[in-house]
């Protein structure tokens, strides 16, 4: 039955003829069926040991997943602490990828981490680090890779995460190690400083009107860099205040279009990309300067 499960594909590396996730979207969202049920009852130690050799992050779509199924369930501020207590208790070595995901889960519902996280010998794909959570000064990673990690601009060591021994393969928000936040990238190495250079200002600098600049921006943020969706305070970040002028009437030009869509939770506003729309965007992104889109040509007028 497993077999026949939608989303498989047979894998070529493997000789047995056994299949494998074709998409990865799928995957993460199957990641957090466990997830859930640890949440939910962290203390069965049959929900713990599922999640003791978890090695995958789960992404920005099985959080998303994770965060609504949880919702549901009056998942709150006592049960997140109680996850995390629980995770503790297994020890770094025997914890598996849960606490990063438990992290991950705070941030996506607005939840306080009171207690210490640490993170050990994963590999996270994305990691967006807000000035406004003074609680991820409580989350420790230990000899991890991340593929990418964007930091607010006015992001401080009281609310950075520690980065003890990690390689960091690009970092945005920055330019060089004296730049990062003090005492909280010991022994780290990143390869890349972007400060947004190979993204938002890089855009910026196109021969294009600005309500064009800052709609490829904000596209690039929801339908490049997370599917998941975005805080609107992040969809301002890298921009200054001439841009920043014009992130309203863009986001309402791509509501009215049903390009993006507001999310219904309470709290900070967080905008949605709508999926099945991703190609067309894609092609805006691709040729701002020649697109004959109606959304970018609307936008150049802005």
């Amino acid at each position: 039955m497993l077999q026949r499960l939608p989303g498989l594909g047979r894998d070529p590396s493997a000789v047995d003829e056994s299949r494998a996730f074709v998409d990865s979207e799928f995957a993460d969202a199957c990641r957090s069926g466990d997830f859930v049920r640890f949440c939910k009852n962290p203390f069965d130690a049959d929900n713990v040991k599922r999640l003791s050799a978890t090695r995958n992050v789960i992404g920005a779509t099985g959080i998303a997943v994770s965060a609504a199924l949880l919702e549901k369930d009056a998942f709150n501020q006592g049960k997140l602490t109680a996850a995390i207590k629980a995770i503790d208790r297994l020890g770094v070595s025997a914890s598996g990828a849960t606490p990063a995901d438990l992290m991950q889960l705070a941030i996506k519902l607005d939840l306080i981490i009171s207690d210490s996280i640490q993170v050990s010998k994963l590999l996270v794909d994305r990691l967006e680090i807000d000035n406004t959570r003074k609680d991820l000064a409580k989350v420790s990673f230990v000899d991890c890779y991340f593929n990418s990690i964007e930091i607010a601009d006015d992001t401080t060591a009281e609310s950075c995460p520690n980065f003890q021994g990690c390689l960091i393969q690009e970092l945005d928000g920055r330019i060089s190690e004296v730049d990062l936040p003090a005492g909280r990238f010991p022994d780290t190495f990143v390869e890349s400083f972007l400060s947004s250079a190979g993204t938002t200002s890089a855009t910026l600098h196109l021969q294009i009107p600005t309500g064009a600049k800052v709609l490829v921006t904000i596209l690039k943020k929801l339908f490049v860099q997370s599917l998941s969706g975005r805080k609107e305070n992040a969809l301002y970040r890298g921009l200054d205040g001439a841009h920043q002028n014009k992130v309203g009437a863009v986001l309402a030009l791509l509501k009215n279009n049903s390009i993006i869509a507001k999310s219904d939770r309470p709290g900070d506003p967080i905008w949605i990309p709508v999926r099945r729309l991703r190609s067309r965007v894609l092609s805006m992104i691709a040729s701002p300067s020649t697109s004959t889109d109606p959304i970018i040509e609307a936008a150049r007028k802005i």
